[in-house]
């Protein structure tokens, strides 16, 4: 039996402006994107200051996604020989976990994204190791990188990740720490969840079951989480399943796509109403064209496709992510004076993380203090200190190496 079987009201309680607003705000963001790639000349936002070039908002194409895309590149698509099945899952899924750009350099110490990858089967087993990685998370911590998204909360799983290592090491009273996720989920490993989801694990649905189950993961994370999983070379399940479990963003859009529904149910069909969509796809967002470039994402190496099919229309979780911008899109229509607050630049300076792995590290100093070292200013010539002298020999460097890692496939 079809959805609109089982809920008749669903046609007619759309709100087809919405439909609008949401078919014009995945146009915008599609061109932006595209125009990034270099597959457009230009980008114009008419005027709207919440489509900025700035302004961020995840793709509702899974290829579109800047996380997807490196974990593809740098992850997923690595042969066995460099990571095995077990760590290309937990790599992949503490990139949702944390959320920071260039979470996994922080981590590892690497600077080069090939490199930067954590052996989760090793950190069950060599305490040494362990304290490489919190030695790497201090330095990136001492230089004001951030560890966690902006745009989604971490609590719950920092609360985990610090309860783990409290039973792990006996110490009730231990102080939470930027690598106690990293730990937590290496124990995924040793309590056999990885393998689980690995090899014993045939929908979606049933991923997302037990990832769920995991105390302080809770829907939105364990969704996103199953998603991860199914990226992983050789898991039957993916991401265009009938099943969706739709976060805080996704719902809101959903109440403002469908009002006079949530006021006739007693419960909203969240996940359903996101199915339905997906099937109606072509009545509800005709104007939207999927480019050749975001198809499929290939490994630069070893060229194997991330998917076995193209992404060549909307999928079920492109969806969940794209009414959840569409919500912050019309949330910002609404309160402009917080669209500054959405703006995000380009990936952090990873130059005193080079500068360690060429083995001089560099001591972070206050911002004051920065604002006074760092220049020594005399009549028509300005003095570089020799500390800022070799931060700014290596930013130019750099800068000769190509502006954008971003690959058209």
């Amino acid at each position: 039996m079809s959805f609109v079987n089982i809920i008749p009201q669903v046609k007619d309680s759309l709100d087809k402006e919405m439909v609008k607003k949401v078919e014009h705000f995945f146009e915008k963001i599609n061109h932006r994107l595209l125009y990034k790639m270099g597959v457009f000349e230009d980008y114009d936002h008419g005027g709207d200051d919440a489509l900025g070039m700035e302004v961020e908002y995840f793709h509702f194409n899974i290829t579109g996604d800047d996380r997807m895309r490196y974990l593809g590149q740098n992850i997923v698509l690595e042969s066995e020989t460099k990571l095995s099945p077990r760590n290309k899952l937990c790599n992949a899924i503490i990139a949702h976990l944390y959320g920071g750009r260039s979470i996994h350099s922080l981590l590892s110490g690497k600077t080069n994204p090939k490199e930067a990858y954590l052996d989760f089967e090793r950190i069950n087993s060599d305490s040494k190791y362990v304290d490489e990685i919190k030695a790497n998370a201090a330095y990136a911590k001492a230089h004001g990188y951030k560890f966690y998204g902006t745009t989604e909360l971490h609590t719950s799983l920092m609360q985990a990740g610090r309860d783990f290592c409290r039973k792990k090491y006996s110490e009730p009273e231990r102080v939470a720490t930027n690598t106690d996720i990293v730990e937590w989920v290496a124990g995924f490993i040793q309590d056999g969840l990885v393998d689980d989801l690995l090899y014993n694990t045939k929908t979606l649905s049933e991923a997302y079951e037990k990832i769920n189950s995991l105390r302080g993961v809770g829907p939105y994370y364990g969704y996103h989480l199953a998603v991860d999983c199914s990226l992983i070379p050789g898991t039957p399940y993916h991401h265009d399943e009938e099943f969706c479990v739709p976060g805080p963003g996704a719902r809101h859009t959903m109440d403002l796509l469908f009002p006079t529904l949530k006021e006739k149910v007693k419960k909203m069909p969240y996940g359903e109403l996101i199915v339905w969509i997906e099937q109606n796809q072509k009545k509800l967002y005709p104007r939207i064209e999927f480019n050749d470039a975001l198809k499929n994402i290939i490994n630069e190496e070893s060229k194997i496709k991330m998917f076995n099919f193209d992404q060549d229309k909307f999928m079920v979780y492109g969806l969940e992510v794209g009414h959840c911008q569409a919500g912050i899109y019309d949330y910002l229509l609404k309160n402009p004076r917080l669209i500054d607050k959405r703006k995000c630049g380009s990936d952090p300076d990873l130059t005193p993380l080079i500068l360690r792995e060429q083995g001089n590290p560099i001591e972070p100093v206050s911002t004051l203090k920065k604002k006074r070292a760092a220049k020594i200013v005399v009549p028509d010539k300005t003095i570089l200190l020799p500390q800022e002298k070799q931060k700014e020999e290596l930013k130019q460097q750099q800068k000769k190496k190509s502006v954008s890692n971003l690959i058209i496939f």
